[in-house]
């Protein structure tokens, strides 16, 4: 009996060995099964957080990409802007100081002739009247002298030259209409934009 208790021992020793052991493995699985399951989790919450980090980047890339073509669209528009006034500056400068060479040349002696030329050469016919600038009263005996149909003031020439009125029709010969033609001409064919 004695014999047999021990082998009953050992028996129950062998089993409770086994059973310990096949604990001890189903143990380790279920650490190991936890350890990727555990990293499984938090490689998807890493990932997660990459996803939403780069998103809210993206997003400030693009906000801050529009704000930059806002930015640089404003400026090119300030800068267009200023560059159109400078343009008109100069363009205005060019027309004063045209004008203030036109009004020289109906101060100088070569003007009389300019002018007693020009109202020559015109057609005209007996029913016209010839307009000139109060600034050409003087010449208007000389010119009496040159042509038979009647001499008036008009008060929109200022610069010099001479308009024709048939009726109401009026033909403008003068420097003031010339050079308005020349500004609107040089606008229209060279536009500063």
């Amino acid at each position: 009996m004695a014999d047999t208790q021990v082998i009953e021992k050992e028996k129950l020793s062998r089993f409770e060995q086994d059973v310990n052991a096949r604990i001890d493995v189903k143990i380790s699985e279920l650490e190991e099964a936890t350890e990727k399951q555990a990293q499984k989790l938090v490689k998807e919450a890493e990932d997660k957080a990459y996803n939403k980090a780069f998103d809210r980047i993206q997003s400030a890339v693009r906000a801050v990409t529009s704000e930059y073509m806002k930015n640089i669209t404003l400026n090119e528009s300030e800068c267009h802007h200023r560059i159109l006034i400078y343009r008109e500056h100069i363009v205005e400068d060019i027309f004063n100081q045209l004008e203030e060479r036109v009004v020289e040349f109906s101060k100088s002696p070569e003007y009389k002739d300019y002018l007693l030329n020009g109202i020559k050469n015109a057609k005209i016919t007996d029913e016209m009247v010839v307009l000139i600038s109060e600034k050409d009263k003087a010449l208007i005996e000389n010119l009496k002298r040159e042509i038979k149909v009647p001499i008036e003031i008009d008060s929109d020439i200022k610069i010099g030259g001479f308009s024709l009125r048939n009726g109401s029709f009026i033909e403008n010969f003068s420097l003031d209409q010339a050079l308005a033609e020349q500004k609107r001409n040089f606008s229209k064919n060279y536009k500063l934009s």
